[in-house]
């Protein structure tokens, strides 16, 4: 068995905001101690897979690339110098030429340009493998360089496949050491928050989930869900002032909601400007196929129902909400393939909720059907299963609790890090027969789902 060093490069876009602006005291804290608050309030990944890989006997290093403050706590700390152009790339070169890691764990593609880290091993010769994990399919040509490719669903290890790549198949996972952290922050409400939930993207304004925004509307029509969207509100906002900037004689707000829907994100007024009377024209046209509910929608949902649809949340909030509905809904997106083993399917069952989901060509290999998760195949069959599960809460819980066991003996980062840490293991030891690590086993607490 060989010990190697992992540096794991992991993006949170805008959400790592969200701490900051709810502590402040934080931008006075350390690097350490930033990246502690970071990992306990748990947002998307967090460090699960590094913590488990650490369990395995490894030296393992998390770095938030996209993080602002936070990197530029440790450029300060390590007195690097950075041009404010470019923070992301300088930083983390350096913090890759400080941690020398034997193998570079790329959660995304976006931590550096690609043309860059195709010359990673050139200038850093102590970089024996370069690791990407792609939860979402595309970019084939980009990822030519990649040693190992680990992606998220079979439909799309087969795409990739096609064009060439040997992909390997690891499914996303569940962090449980999530109960511990609910329990350490006083989450423990033992009540229910609604009977139907969704978090996540609404579809509007993401071209890849809009399928999704017509099944979420009609939800919306017919049941009682609440919702807790992501509908680029940001982007919306930005819009609106690039609008006004431009001295946009209609209505604002109108036209900053259709732009994003259209998925027309202009990076600044003067582009916007430009392509103004293109983007009216589609207007007219999307309204018309938006009367058949379908196409880019051009009102959110929260401009259509105010009251039950809510901000996104994130981390321990996110999880806490999942734990207290009684049923959560999932979708996969457009270009899934007809596979599924989205994130949320382990968020929702690992906190013991009654999942109601879309299905797949996999779906038997991940959860059995009816009896661990809720499957569909239409928002028919979809509308009908909710409604039988609120009137027969014995099924709904059994099934709640039975998706919970599968998911924290088979879908954890535990399970997963084994199969990564097997898949390295292999390749620097080129071919040679190895054993796999054992798994460390630790202490488990569970939130219980509400009573």
């Amino acid at each position: 068995m060989r010990q190697y060093r992992l540096v794991r490069l992991a993006g949170l876009h805008y959400l790592g905001e969200e701490m900051y602006r709810g502590n402040s005291r934080l931008l006075d804290m350390s690097f350490e101690q930033q990246q502690k608050t970071l990992f306990a309030e748990a947002y998307v990944y967090s460090n699960g897979m590094t913590s488990a890989l650490s369990r395995l006997g490894h030296e393992v290093h998390e770095v938030v690339y996209d993080l602002k403050p936070m990197q530029e706590t440790w450029a300060r700390e390590h007195g690097i110098q950075y041009r404010p152009e470019s923070w992301q790339t300088d930083i983390l070169l350096k913090q890759i030429e400080r941690l020398r890691p034997d193998v570079l764990y790329f959660q995304d593609i976006h931590s550096m340009p690609h043309e860059l880290r195709k010359q990673l091993k050139t200038l850093y010769p102590f970089i024996r493998l370069i690791v990407v994990h792609s939860g979402f399919p595309g970019e084939f040509k980009k990822l030519d360089d990649v040693d190992l490719l680990l992606v998220a669903m079979p439909s799309m290890m087969r795409k990739y496949r096609e064009e060439g790549l040997d992909a390997q198949l690891m499914y996303h996972a569940f962090d449980d050491r999530i109960h511990d952290k609910l329990a350490a922050s006083g989450y423990s409400q033992n009540s229910y928050l609604c009977d139907f939930s969704y978090v996540g993207s609404s579809g509007f304004g993401h071209h890849y989930h809009v399928n999704r925004y017509w099944d979420l509307l009609r939800l919306m029509e017919q049941t009682n869900i609440r919702m807790w969207l992501d509908e680029q509100d940001r982007c919306r906002i930005q819009t609106r002032d690039f609008l006004l900037e431009i001295g946009y004689q209609g209505d604002v707000d109108q036209m900053a909601m259709a732009v994003v829907g259209l998925n027309q994100i202009l990076p600044d007024a003067e582009q916007l400007r430009k392509k103004l009377p293109q983007i009216q024209i589609q207007i007219q046209k999307a309204a018309e196929t938006n009367r058949l509910r379908q196409g880019f929608p051009l009102r959110n949902l929260q401009v259509q129902y105010p009251h039950r649809v809510h901000p996104p949340v994130f981390g321990l909030k996110m999880y806490d909400l999942l734990r207290r509905s009684k049923i959560c809904f999932n979708n996969h997106m457009t270009r899934s393939w007809g596979s599924v083993g989205n994130l949320r399917m382990y968020e929702a069952t690992g906190m013991g909720t009654c999942l109601v989901t879309d299905t797949g060509d996999n779906m038997g290999s991940l959860f059995e059907p009816d009896r661990e998760v809720v499957t569909y195949t239409s928002m028919d069959e979809c509308i009908e299963k909710v409604r039988y599960l609120l009137d027969h809460e014995d099924v709904r819980r059994q099934i709640g609790l039975a998706g919970q066991r599968r998911t924290l003996q088979d879908h954890t980062m535990n399970n997963r890090s084994q199969q990564v840490d097997s898949l390295i293991q292999a390749m620097l030891n080129r071919g040679r027969s190895i054993q796999s690590m054992p798994a460390v086993s630790y202490p488990r607490t569970i939130v219980q789902p509400v009573a």
